[in-house]
């Protein structure tokens, strides 16, 4: 028997944020998809700033997946990658939150999904 399930993230706003559905074998719990964060910055002057991840998301630092990055956004802006990893069959909704400017937020909505079973007939 094969098991399929999906870890899905999507984001919920007009920002640039890539949607990705990636498929992953088991159940999606524990299982992760990865995003790509584009923050633009248009003040001419670079940002030093922490990103604050909601529950089921985490930000690469440049050493591993963690809850809070420390950001440098440079005028224009730049990329982060996240990884969304659902712990438990449930949704994960929130917003992704800069730490010097509450104005500045990321809203994320994703699921936990369990795998669904496929028997062929032989």
């Amino acid at each position: 028997a094969n098991s399929d399930a999906f870890a899905n993230a999507e984001p919920k706003s007009n920002t640039k944020i890539c949607h990705i559905t990636k498929p992953v074998t088991g159940s999606a719990v524990s299982k992760y998809a990865t995003l790509t964060l584009t923050i633009t910055n248009t003040s001419g002057v670079p940002i030093n700033d922490t990103l604050n991840m909601p529950s089921g998301y985490t930000c690469w630092n440049g050493t591993a997946f963690v809850a809070s990055c420390i950001i440098d956004i440079p005028a224009g802006g730049t990329t982060i990658t996240i990884r969304f990893t659902p712990t438990a069959v449930q949704t994960y909704n929130g917003t992704a939150t800069l730490t010097n400017n509450s104005t500045v937020s990321f809203p994320f909505t994703g699921a936990g999904v369990s795998g669904t079973f496929k028997f062929l007939e032989l």
